[in-house]
Order: C-alpha cells, then sequence, then structure tokens
C-alpha cells in the first residue's frame, strides 16, 4: 500500500494519501500488539520459587483486582496452613488472568459467582478458579489454550496459553472442566514436594 501511495500519489489526492496512511498506521499497531502478546508468551523467566502461604497470596490477588468491576462477588477459600512452593509473580499473572475471564464470563449472570479455592490432594497442590458463567463446550476446551485463540472480541488469546506455560514451568499443570450454563472451573495443580 505504501509503495502504492509512492507510485500514484497524484492520483490519491491529499485526502487519499492520509486514508492510506492511517491504514497502514492501524496495521503496524495490530502487528505491534501481536509481536509483543507473542514475546510475552515465548520469553517468560524461570520461576524463582518459594514456599508462600495461599492465604498471603489470596490477599494480594484481593487487593490487585478490587477495582475490577464484579470483584465483590469473588469469594477466596484457603485452609490456613497450606504453603506451595511457587513464583508469586508469575503465579500471581496467571490467576489475575484466570480471575478475569471468570469476571468477564459471569457479567451477564444475575447471580455471579467467583471461587478461587486452594486445596490439598495426596499428590499435589491445587488452586482453582470456578464461575458460574456461560461455560466453554466441551470440543473447544483445548482451544482456549491455543495462543491467539479468544472468543471475545476484545480478547488478545494470549491469557490462557500464558497462564498453562507458567504452570509448566512450575512442574504442573493447568487443567479446565465446564459444563456449559452452569460452570467453568480452571485448576492449576502443583507437585506436592
Amino acid at each position: 500500500m505504501s509503495a502504492d501511495l509512492i507510485k500514484y500519489s497524484d492520483e490519491y489526492g491529499k485526502e487519499g494519501t492520509i486514508d492510506g496512511l492511517q491504514t497502514i498506521n492501524r496495521q503496524v499497531q495490530q502487528l505491534h500488539t501481536f509481536l509483543n502478546a507473542y514475546h510475552r508468551l515465548t520469553h517468560l523467566p524461570d520461576p524463582v520459587k518459594a514456599k508462600i502461604k495461599i492465604c498471603d497470596l489470596f490477599d494480594k490477588l484481593s487487593r490487585l483486582l478490587n477495582s475490577e468491576p464484579g470483584s465483590k462477588n469473588i469469594c477466596y477459600i484457603s485452609p490456613e496452613n497450606i504453603d506451595i512452593l511457587l513464583d508469586p509473580n508469575l503465579i500471581t499473572l496467571a490467576l489475575i488472568n484466570l480471575i478475569r475471564n471468570a469476571l468477564q464470563a459471569t457479567a451477564n449472570n444475575p447471580e455471579p459467582q467467583i471461587s478461587v479455592e486452594a486445596g490439598k490432594e495426596p499428590a499435589s497442590l491445587f488452586i482453582q478458579v470456578t464461575d458460574n458463567g456461560e461455560g466453554i463446550p466441551q470440543d473447544r476446551l483445548e482451544d482456549v489454550f491455543i495462543p491467539f485463540y479468544s472468543t471475545k472480541k476484545e480478547g488478545s488469546g494470549i491469557g490462557l496459553p500464558l497462564s498453562r506455560r507458567i504452570m509448566q514451568l512450575h512442574g504442573g499443570e493447568l487443567n479446565i472442566n465446564s459444563e456449559p450454563g452452569k460452570k467453568t472451573v480452571f485448576r492449576l495443580i502443583f507437585p506436592n514436594h
């Protein structure tokens, strides 16, 4: 397009040239957004792990998300004695992505409910985010982890792949289970060591 604008500048005139430059600028901005998202996904730092009290992590999340629309509908549930070896900055980023998705998924629900819950199992520890939003069809569950796939008009499609990658760097997993129209559960599973 820029070559065309240069070659036929007389034919385009001032308005046509401005319109062409605005089109080029929009495309450059979209490319810039894409490259930044791609860079974030592929250049995550190695986790700097520490034993973290989950109740402290949940307090931090509550403060960080306090101004988000619908945040009053979030319930944090954690036994007092759960500590998990994790990178608090990376896991906070992953959880914020999951909680924001839950807030968006429940935005049209007249009685939105979101829980962020920690627990122990014999071989692992977990943190899960559950919402009563519209849900995800079974045949689309793994699609949400494909980079740049998004069902939201303004979504970048980077939050869930980034969150899964953070869990892989921790030697853990990020799983999803959804019953459309009822609930969606994202579960971060940490090795118990």
